[in-house]
C-alpha cells in the first residue's frame, strides 16, 4: 500500500511499485504523486516487468503467494543487476503456520482469504541460492510493546516470531565464476 514506497522517494530513488492487485496499487496511488514512481499491475513471478534491470528489489509478503520458489527466484534473477540486492520480508513461518496468511476485508466487510504458502527458511535458501543469491543477513522480529503500538491485534504475539527479513545480494555471473574455477581445476 505504498509504505516502502514513500520511505524510498525520500531518498531519491526512481521506484518501480508492482502488485498483482490493482486495489492495493490504488491505495498507494492515493499516497503517492511522484514522477519517480512508476505504478505497475503484474504478477513479478510470470509477467514481462519494464525498467529494469533494478539495482534494488524489496518484496512485502510476496512469498506466502508463491507456490513455486524455483521459478519464482529463477525470475527475480532475471530482474537484477549483477552486485544487486534483494530485500523479502514475509509473516515468520512459526507464527505463518499458526493463523492464516492474506486476507482483508471486502467493501461489504466480508473476510477474504487468498491462496497461500507457507516457505520454510530452508526452502528460501535453497532456492535463493541456486539462482545466485548470496545470504547478508537473515533477522527475526519478534511482537513487541513498540509493535503492539501500529496495531493492538498483536499483542498475542509479544515476544513470539512476527517477521523474518531476509537480505541478499545478487552474483548474476556467479555460477560462471564458480564453473570456471572447477574447469581450472581439472
Amino acid at each position: 500500500t505504498g509504505r516502502h514506497t514513500k520511505r524510498l522517494i525520500k531518498q531519491n530513488n526512481k521506484i518501480t511499485a508492482i502488485d498483482i492487485s490493482e486495489g492495493m496499487l490504488n491505495k498507494a496511488r492515493s499516497k503517492i504523486s511522484n514522477t519517480d514512481v512508476t505504478f505497475l499491475i503484474a504478477d513479478i513471478a510470470r509477467d514481462d516487468i519494464p525498467n529494469g534491470p533494478f539495482d534494488v528489489i524489496i518484496m512485502s509478503l510476496v512469498l506466502e503467494h508463491i507456490e513455486n520458489l524455483d521459478k519464482f527466484f529463477m525470475k527475480v534473477s532475471s530482474l537484477m543487476k549483477d552486485n544487486s540486492s534483494l530485500l523479502i520480508s514475509e509473516i515468520h513461518p512459526v507464527r505463518a503456520n499458526k493463523s492464516s496468511l492474506a486476507h482483508f476485508k471486502d467493501s461489504n466487510n466480508n473476510e477474504i482469504y487468498l491462496s497461500s504458502k507457507v516457505h520454510t527458511e530452508e526452502e528460501v535458501l535453497k532456492h535463493a541460492t541456486f539462482y545466485n543469491f548470496n545470504l547478508v543477513s537473515s533477522e527475526t522480529i519478534n511482537g513487541s510493546n513498540e509493535l503492539i503500538k501500529l496495531n493492538t491485534k498483536w499483542q498475542k504475539y509479544i515476544d513470539k516470531p512476527m517477521i523474518q527479513i531476509w537480505n541478499f545480494t545478487h552474483h548474476k555471473y556467479l555460477k560462471d565464476l564458480l564453473q570456471w574455477r572447477i574447469w581450472n581445476l581439472i
